[in-house]
């Protein structure tokens, strides 16, 4: 890739963020190739660069705290139903008995060979 083009998709956020491919995060990753790749360009240029990936480390830092705290928000709101299930005397085991199959699929050749010579779907019911 010339240094007109990696110039170009590193002054432009919208592109940057659409950059990491294989190939360009391969070479973004590699310190050699990055020497080489901006050994032309000028210090204001790389600054500008620099300031870009600082702006994209900070987003991501805090799109992954948000999604731990979410998580975290879920599992205690899953924890306080299920002790109010046990303090209601339900058991959360009983309701994925309840659902089941809902029979729709293909059934497995070896059950459909079992009930073509006789025998029952019954027979294969899970309990």
């Amino acid at each position: 890739m010339s240094n007109r083009r990696y110039w170009y998709l590193l002054n432009n956020e919208k592109t940057l963020k659409g950059l990491f491919m294989s190939d360009a995060l391969t070479q973004l990753n590699n310190i050699r190739t990055l020497r080489s790749q901006t050994r032309e360009m000028s210090l204001d240029v790389l600054e500008d660069v620099l300031e870009k990936f600082k702006i994209i480390l900070i987003e991501r830092r805090e799109e992954e705290t948000l999604r731990l705290a979410n998580e975290s928000q879920r599992r205690d709101k899953l924890a306080t139903l299920r002790q109010m299930m046990l303090d209601e005397g339900i058991d959360p085991s009983e309701l994925l008995a309840a659902i089941g199959s809902p029979g729709q699929g293909r059934m497995p050749k070896r059950i459909s060979n079992l009930i073509a010579e006789g025998g029952e779907l019954k027979d294969f019911e899970i309990s």
